[in-house]
């Protein structure tokens, strides 16, 4: 796939002049995406924490723009995505900031603390109220969520202080092997209560699926399918019990870097949708997502911009 070859890219010089682009001496090229499990189609964090502690990185700050067809690329003002990360490449605070009624910014931040390099604590919140969610561990696994609430009494959502912190509920998650070799994880209320179950199955030497299904609710589920070649994640299957189902197939470089994939409609069997990423050659930084709309010929694009330690 090359979308340099398409009208997509065509527009992407007005995009130029935007883009920073930060060059540091790299003597070797790392995995700046992971993709193991499509985690840059379900909007999770993407970066590589090691690749972050290599490059000495300490935040990243993502824009977005959007291009009609006939139009030109402007920028969704107000719309921010910045991801701060301690010296071990790991997220130590984020915010997302969207415009709410074209009037108003909504603001939602998250910190994560760590200890013995694992995710102990998570602090989220958007106004004077925090929720809080403390993770226990058993044999290196997740074995308690602790969710609580507490009160913000400064006026700054980045420097937080925080006090009369009230424990609301628990969750206690159970990990077992069926005989057929199935993986399962549930999160259990106090009373026993299965709330939300998570299968892995593999299906062959290359590809497994997983499925999150929710027994509170009535038939409500969704699940993964993950194909690998080469330890490189090359196709998954995205399906919803109440939504359409989706699929899609991923590219890599030489370098074995993640550089695009394709979306396709299950339902109407063809191509909806198409996304480059755009890489720095003097850093190897991810610079740019673009993605094109094959229905309605609308473009969107996330720029990435760096600081570092």
């Amino acid at each position: 796939m090359n979308l340099y070859n398409s009208s997509f890219l065509s527009h992407f010089t007005l995009l130029a002049s935007l883009c920073l682009v930060v060059l540091l001496p790299s003597l070797a090229q790392s995995q700046f995406v992971e993709n193991t499990k499509g985690q840059i189609i379900k909007e999770e964090p993407f970066f590589n924490p090691e690749a972050l502690k290599r490059k000495r990185i300490k935040s990243i700050e993502i824009t977005f723009f959007e291009k009609k067809e006939l139009r030109g690329i402007n920028q969704i003002k107000g719309k921010v995505k910045h991801y701060l990360f301690d010296e071990e490449g790991r997220i130590a605070r984020y915010y997302y900031t969207n415009n709410n009624y074209s009037t108003k910014k909504d603001t939602m931040v998250e910190w994560r603390y760590y200890k013995n390099n694992k995710l102990t604590t998570i602090k989220k919140g958007n106004n004077k109220n925090i929720k809080v969610q403390s993770i226990f561990y058993e044999d290196n696994k997740p074995s308690i969520y602790i969710h609580g609430s507490s009160y913000n009494i400064s006026n700054n959502l980045t420097t937080i202080k925080i006090n009369s912190y009230q424990e609301k509920r628990a969750e206690y998650i159970n990990y077992s092997t069926l005989p057929n070799g199935d993986e399962v994880t549930e999160w259990c209320q106090t009373d026993k209560t299965v709330f939300e179950k998570l299968v892995t199955s593999r299906k062959d030497s290359s590809t497994y699926k997983e499925t999150r299904s929710f027994p509170t609710k009535d038939n409500e589920f969704i699940s993964y399918e993950y194909t690998y070649k080469d330890n490189l994640l090359t196709k998954m299957v995205e399906e919803y019990s109440q939504y359409p189902d989706y699929y899609y197939h991923f590219y890599y470089d030489s370098n074995l870097r993640l550089v695009g994939y394709s979306k396709y409609s299950a339902k109407w069997r063809s191509e909806i949708e198409v996304t480059e990423l755009l890489y720095a050659e003097g850093t190897g930084n991810l610079q740019a997502v673009l993605s094109k709309n094959k229905i309605n010929n609308s473009i969107k694009i996330k720029k990435f911009n760096y600081t570092y330690f």
